[in-house]
């Protein structure tokens, strides 16, 4: 299964690539939704795990953008306890998960959307 981590943060990046494919996912990381959704004309992932705060595009208005040219599970990361996850979901985002609480249960999250 081809995961893509999308955030603007080396570390979080590195960490979400080692928890992955430790658990036997194949990865690709993006430090930015612009390069992502240009990668999308060549390669399709199963799964797009963002961050919801990025300076060039938040992960909202990047889930927005690739909608029309993609229909796997997407995945969004937050450090904001505040994120209105119910409305996340009702637009099609499959989880919410809050940084750094979660991050050690996403490959279990991933794992439950595997068709």
């Amino acid at each position: 299964m081809k995961v893509w981590i999308v955030d603007d943060e080396s570390e979080i990046r590195q960490i979400l690539k080692y928890i992955l494919e430790r658990e036997g996912f194949e990865t690709q990381c993006f430090e930015n939704p612009l390069a992502a959704i240009e990668n999308l004309k060549k390669s399709k992932p199963d799964v797009v795990v963002s961050d919801f705060r990025m300076p060039q595009m938040n992960g909202l208005d990047f889930f927005k953008a690739i909608q029309g040219n993609w229909s796997g599970c997407f995945i969004m990361l937050t450090g904001e306890p505040s994120a209105d996850v119910d409305e996340f979901k009702k637009i099609g985002i499959k989880e919410v998960l809050f940084k750094p609480k979660d991050l050690n249960i996403l490959a279990n999250v991933i794992k439950s959307h595997q068709t």
